[in-house]
Protein backbone atom coordinates (compact mmCIF):
# COMPACT_ATOMS: atom_id res chain seq x y z
CA UNK A 1 0.00 0.00 0.00
CA UNK A 2 2.41 2.30 0.88
CA UNK A 3 3.98 2.45 -2.54
CA UNK A 4 0.62 3.58 -4.18
CA UNK A 5 0.72 6.60 -2.16
CA UNK A 6 3.21 8.69 -4.61
CA UNK A 7 0.98 7.29 -7.52
CA UNK A 8 -1.93 8.71 -6.14
CA UNK A 9 -0.43 12.20 -5.36
CA UNK A 10 0.74 12.42 -9.05
CA UNK A 11 -2.55 11.80 -10.13
CA UNK A 12 -4.27 13.91 -7.72
CA UNK A 13 -1.67 16.72 -9.14
CA UNK A 14 -2.57 15.94 -12.48
CA UNK A 15 -5.77 16.53 -12.21
CA UNK A 16 -5.27 19.85 -10.25
CA UNK A 17 -3.04 20.78 -13.27
CA UNK A 18 -5.38 19.96 -15.87
CA UNK A 19 -8.62 21.61 -13.80
CA UNK A 20 -6.31 24.70 -12.53
CA UNK A 21 -5.34 25.24 -16.44
CA UNK A 22 -9.07 25.20 -17.38
CA UNK A 23 -9.92 27.65 -15.07
CA UNK A 24 -7.27 30.11 -16.02
CA UNK A 25 -8.16 29.66 -20.14
CA UNK A 26 -4.94 28.35 -20.44
CA UNK A 27 -5.09 26.73 -24.06
CA UNK A 28 -4.40 26.96 -28.05
CA UNK A 29 -6.98 26.59 -30.80
CA UNK A 30 -7.96 22.70 -30.47
CA UNK A 31 -6.78 22.60 -34.35
CA UNK A 32 -3.30 23.96 -33.41
CA UNK A 33 -1.60 20.88 -31.21
CA UNK A 34 0.18 23.14 -28.76
CA UNK A 35 2.09 21.36 -26.44
CA UNK A 36 0.12 23.77 -23.95
CA UNK A 37 -3.36 21.52 -25.57
CA UNK A 38 -1.55 18.19 -25.58
CA UNK A 39 -0.48 18.81 -22.09
CA UNK A 40 -3.94 19.92 -20.74
CA UNK A 41 -6.63 18.84 -23.86
CA UNK A 42 -9.38 20.08 -21.26
CA UNK A 43 -8.09 23.78 -21.63
CA UNK A 44 -10.58 25.68 -23.62
CA UNK A 45 -9.42 26.99 -26.64
CA UNK A 46 -7.57 30.01 -26.71
CA UNK A 47 -10.25 33.12 -26.69
CA UNK A 48 -9.91 36.70 -28.42
CA UNK A 49 -7.32 38.66 -26.24
CA UNK A 50 -8.32 41.42 -24.46
CA UNK A 51 -8.07 44.67 -25.64
CA UNK A 52 -9.39 43.89 -29.04
CA UNK A 53 -13.29 44.58 -28.46
CA UNK A 54 -13.45 42.01 -25.19
CA UNK A 55 -13.50 43.82 -22.11
CA UNK A 56 -12.15 40.42 -20.14
CA UNK A 57 -11.74 37.11 -20.45
CA UNK A 58 -15.44 36.39 -19.43
CA UNK A 59 -16.52 38.27 -22.46
CA UNK A 60 -14.09 36.40 -24.90
CA UNK A 61 -16.06 33.25 -23.49
CA UNK A 62 -19.54 34.60 -24.35
CA UNK A 63 -18.93 35.60 -27.77
CA UNK A 64 -17.12 32.55 -28.44
CA UNK A 65 -17.78 30.84 -31.94
CA UNK A 66 -21.46 30.95 -32.72
CA UNK A 67 -24.46 30.68 -30.36
CA UNK A 68 -26.43 27.24 -30.41
CA UNK A 69 -30.06 26.56 -31.89
CA UNK A 70 -32.38 25.30 -29.93
CA UNK A 71 -32.13 21.63 -30.40
CA UNK A 72 -28.65 21.93 -30.20
CA UNK A 73 -28.46 23.99 -26.56
CA UNK A 74 -31.14 21.29 -25.55
CA UNK A 75 -28.79 18.31 -26.22
CA UNK A 76 -25.24 20.16 -25.38
CA UNK A 77 -27.36 21.20 -22.00
CA UNK A 78 -28.59 17.42 -21.59
CA UNK A 79 -24.94 16.17 -21.66
CA UNK A 80 -23.44 18.86 -18.89
CA UNK A 81 -26.38 17.98 -16.68
CA UNK A 82 -25.71 14.53 -17.34
CA UNK A 83 -22.01 14.53 -16.26
CA UNK A 84 -22.43 16.77 -13.33
CA UNK A 85 -25.69 14.51 -12.07
CA UNK A 86 -22.97 11.76 -12.58
CA UNK A 87 -20.48 13.38 -10.33
CA UNK A 88 -22.71 14.68 -7.73
CA UNK A 89 -23.89 11.09 -6.86
CA UNK A 90 -20.29 9.37 -7.60
CA UNK A 91 -21.33 7.41 -10.69
CA UNK A 92 -17.80 6.90 -12.21
CA UNK A 93 -19.18 4.66 -15.02
CA UNK A 94 -21.08 6.69 -16.45
CA UNK A 95 -18.17 9.90 -15.85
CA UNK A 96 -15.74 7.80 -17.91
CA UNK A 97 -18.91 7.02 -20.69
CA UNK A 98 -19.24 10.63 -20.26
CA UNK A 99 -15.90 12.07 -20.65
CA UNK A 100 -13.89 12.85 -23.81
CA UNK A 101 -11.57 10.51 -25.56
CA UNK A 102 -8.76 12.74 -25.21
CA UNK A 103 -9.16 12.52 -21.55
CA UNK A 104 -9.54 8.48 -21.58
CA UNK A 105 -6.37 9.16 -23.42
CA UNK A 106 -4.25 11.18 -20.82
CA UNK A 107 -5.37 8.72 -18.02
CA UNK A 108 -3.73 5.78 -20.02
CA UNK A 109 -0.66 7.73 -21.03
CA UNK A 110 -0.30 8.62 -17.34
CA UNK A 111 -0.94 5.45 -15.68
CA UNK A 112 0.88 3.26 -18.15
CA UNK A 113 3.49 1.47 -15.79
CA UNK A 114 2.43 3.44 -12.96
CA UNK A 115 -0.25 0.87 -11.60
CA UNK A 116 -1.76 -2.11 -12.97
CA UNK A 117 -4.87 -0.92 -14.88
CA UNK A 118 -8.30 -1.22 -13.14
CA UNK A 119 -10.33 0.74 -15.14
CA UNK A 120 -11.64 4.37 -15.79
CA UNK A 121 -13.94 4.16 -13.11
CA UNK A 122 -11.62 2.89 -10.92
CA UNK A 123 -9.02 5.31 -11.44
CA UNK A 124 -11.85 8.45 -11.34
CA UNK A 125 -12.84 6.75 -7.80
CA UNK A 126 -9.22 7.57 -6.52
CA UNK A 127 -8.77 10.72 -8.66
CA UNK A 128 -11.76 12.64 -7.97
CA UNK A 129 -11.97 15.28 -4.57
CA UNK A 130 -14.82 16.97 -5.75
CA UNK A 131 -17.22 18.05 -3.55
CA UNK A 132 -20.39 16.32 -4.63
CA UNK A 133 -22.61 19.57 -3.38
CA UNK A 134 -20.15 21.67 -5.91
CA UNK A 135 -21.68 19.09 -8.88
CA UNK A 136 -24.95 19.22 -7.72
CA UNK A 137 -25.36 22.90 -7.92
CA UNK A 138 -23.86 22.56 -11.35
CA UNK A 139 -26.28 19.69 -12.00
CA UNK A 140 -29.63 21.64 -11.08
CA UNK A 141 -28.06 25.06 -12.65
CA UNK A 142 -29.85 27.42 -15.31
CA UNK A 143 -27.84 26.40 -18.56
CA UNK A 144 -27.79 30.60 -19.99
CA UNK A 145 -26.45 29.73 -23.22
CA UNK A 146 -24.49 27.31 -25.20
CA UNK A 147 -21.39 28.60 -28.00
CA UNK A 148 -20.09 26.55 -30.17
CA UNK A 149 -17.44 26.75 -32.74
CA UNK A 150 -16.42 23.45 -35.02
CA UNK A 151 -16.61 20.34 -32.26
CA UNK A 152 -16.02 22.76 -28.91
CA UNK A 153 -18.89 23.88 -27.74
CA UNK A 154 -18.49 26.50 -23.99
CA UNK A 155 -21.61 25.69 -21.81
CA UNK A 156 -22.43 28.66 -19.60
CA UNK A 157 -24.46 28.35 -16.36
CA UNK A 158 -25.21 29.97 -13.14
CA UNK A 159 -25.12 26.96 -10.63
CA UNK A 160 -27.89 27.82 -7.70
CA UNK A 161 -25.98 30.58 -5.51
CA UNK A 162 -22.87 30.99 -7.64
CA UNK A 163 -21.47 33.00 -10.07
CA UNK A 164 -21.83 32.55 -13.77
CA UNK A 165 -20.24 29.89 -15.20
CA UNK A 166 -18.75 27.57 -17.90
CA UNK A 167 -17.82 24.38 -19.02
CA UNK A 168 -16.20 22.93 -22.11
CA UNK A 169 -17.74 20.14 -24.44
CA UNK A 170 -16.50 18.50 -26.98
CA UNK A 171 -18.55 16.32 -30.06
CA UNK A 172 -17.42 13.02 -30.28
CA UNK A 173 -19.35 10.66 -32.87
CA UNK A 174 -22.39 12.33 -32.57
CA UNK A 175 -22.24 12.76 -28.86
CA UNK A 176 -21.39 15.45 -26.60
CA UNK A 177 -18.22 14.82 -23.80
CA UNK A 178 -17.02 16.47 -21.28
CA UNK A 179 -13.18 17.78 -21.64
CA UNK A 180 -12.61 18.24 -17.60
CA UNK A 181 -13.19 16.10 -14.06
CA UNK A 182 -14.67 19.22 -12.64
CA UNK A 183 -17.93 20.73 -12.31
CA UNK A 184 -17.08 24.45 -13.79
CA UNK A 185 -14.95 27.36 -14.06
CA UNK A 186 -16.15 31.32 -13.09
CA UNK A 187 -16.03 33.36 -16.09
CA UNK A 188 -14.72 36.01 -14.74
CA UNK A 189 -11.66 35.60 -12.65
CA UNK A 190 -11.52 36.32 -8.55
CA UNK A 191 -10.22 39.91 -8.07
CA UNK A 192 -7.04 40.34 -6.49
Amino acid sequence: MPRLAPVILGLVLFVALALGAMGCGMGSSPTTGSAASRAAPSSPPAAPAAGRGESSPGASIKEYGAAAGATTKATVAAAAHSFFAAMARGDYARLCVDLAATNHQQLRAFLKGRVRSTGCAAVLKTLLTTAPGEARKAASAAITGVRIKGTTAFVLFRPKGGVPSYFVMKEEGGSWKATSLGPGAPIEPAGP
